[in-house]
């Protein structure tokens, strides 16, 4: 739970001793995100579902909006770097950069270009598993 309540308040450093701005923002991103994303199942199934065992969601539900939730708060991030309409308080590029590409790249270079700005740039990250739709 302090994890939880404490995600915005995490510093992450590199192995230079420098802090790392995305890694913080990805990982306050992601716990608020999950946090936000358990409470709204759980009053589902108590309060809409009334508590009723056949109606609980499947990890497969779970798996696929959790997905649509992260791909959602990607999406809304890439609307943020439009400085003409956001001014100062757009996102800057390079923290969206720290933040989403060691998410959407791990291990790799990233794309060059603008990744970000083509039209399909989420399709395709995430991975089917056996037994998947």
């Amino acid at each position: 739970v302090g994890a939880i309540i404490g995600c915005g308040l995490t510093h992450f450093t590199r192995r230079n001793g420098k802090r790392d701005a995305g890694a913080a923002r990805r990982f306050k991103i992601l716990v608020s995100e999950a946090a936000f994303l358990v409470w709204r199942i759980r009053n589902e199934r108590v309060i809409v579902n009334e508590g009723n065992h056949d109606k609980y969601p499947t990890v497969g539900e779970i798996r696929k909006r959790w997905k649509a939730t992260i791909s959602r708060r990607i999406r809304l991030d890439t609307q943020l770097l439009n400085r003409r309409r956001f001014g100062t308080r757009a996102v800057n590029l390079g923290l969206f950069r720290g933040t989403w590409e060691p998410l959407l790249h791990p291990g790799s270079d990233p794309p060059p270009g603008n990744w970000w700005a083509s039209a399909g740039f989420l399709d395709g990250i995430w991975q089917r598993r056996p037994g998947e739709r």
